[in-house]
């Protein structure tokens, strides 16, 4: 199977123009659905992503639950946005 570059895609302009307007609670914990779509890709691709190392992992809240925190998500967006800009 053939690697192929991430493809981050960020919300709509209106929710999204830098980082510091990402409409995100720092503090909250977000399941692998909303991350993908903050993305704009598939949730097995949060899982894929998060196995290689190319975003923050999640954070594990119970024995089957697992969640991504507000201020990693920021964080991993800030870092691409820099690497792009």
């Amino acid at each position: 199977m053939a690697k192929t570059t991430p493809r981050f895609v960020l919300p709509p302009s209106d929710s999204c123009g830098s980082p510091d307007n990402l409409k995100l609670n720092d503090d909250f914990f977000y399941t692998d659905r909303q991350v993908a779509k903050i993305y704009g890709v598939h949730p097995i691709t949060i899982w894929n992503w998060a196995r290689r190392g190319i975003i923050s992992p999640p954070t594990k809240i119970g024995p089957h639950t697992s969640r991504w925190q507000g201020r990693s998500i920021r964080r991993d967006v800030e870092r691409k946005m820099r690497s792009n800009g």
